[in-house]
């Protein structure tokens, strides 16, 4: 080969190369930290009452003694498994004789509850809230004693303690827009230490809002350092 000819594929090899570079995506540093704000202009839904009947006494009985055993009151493992195990057959007793809307009805009306008491608008007994406030933190709903999420927010998480306690999936006593608040709130915490909380949020999340979901993904994705998962 001549030196010339040699030269011309060096030449080529470079520009190629130059090409490749700058053919790569690029991840652009985001300027804010994405941030949760309800796309549902009503984000409270009318529930009917719930129906007077003495099953739902019975299992807004059990839900109050498990929150007042969480405030503190002690007793067996024993009776705390067999509350807990009670507690799932009369919800599913309540579904089967009085219909799923009455067990919803029920759900919905303890939501409210609860939400009223975390905002101080009630002073109904702690019992009501149980170990909710410790969730709310977890969830970093409030900071230094002031709300930061919006309302919604509580809402959706007090939805997702009583599915727990009856032992359904946290989300069936949700409405839409509490179910959306419920993911996208998770997806969106900042932080080293809410890492696993935003990975649970965002599976939820990048079904119902895929595209701020993709925006949030690549936005900590630059944060940690990831930047071809930014791009």
């Amino acid at each position: 080969m001549t030196p010339s000819g040699a030269r011309l594929i060096v030449v080529a090899t470079a520009t190629a190369c130059a090409y490749v570079v700058v053919a790569l995506p690029r991840a652009i540093e985001p300027k804010e930290p994405p941030t949760y704000v309800p796309r549902h202009e009503a984000h409270e839904v009318e529930v009917p009452a719930p129906p007077d009947d003495p099953m739902l006494e019975r299992l807004e009985a059990l839900v109050l003694a498990r929150g007042a055993l969480e405030r503190g009151a002690s007793e067996p493992a024993t009776a705390t498994e067999e509350r807990r195990r009670r507690t799932e057959i009369l919800a599913r007793s309540v579904e089967t004789h009085l219909g799923r809307g009455a067990l919803d009805a029920f759900a919905r009306a303890l939501v409210a509850r609860i939400d009223r008491r975390v905002h101080g608008e009630s002073d109904e007994d702690e019992a009501i809230l149980g170990d909710f406030e410790r969730q709310l933190t977890m969830h970093g709903v409030f900071v230094g004693g002031e709300r930061i999420a919006p309302r919604i927010v509580v809402r959706a998480l007090a939805a997702s303690r009583l599915a727990t306690l009856m032992a359904f999936e946290p989300t069936r006593f949700m409405t839409e827009a509490e179910t959306e608040a419920y993911y996208a709130w998770a997806a969106l915490r900042p932080g080293a230490e809410a890492k696993e909380l935003r990975a649970f949020g965002m599976a939820g999340y990048a079904e119902l809002d895929p595209v701020r979901a993709a925006e949030a993904r690549a936005y900590f994705a630059f944060r940690e350092g990831r930047f071809a998962d930014a791009a």
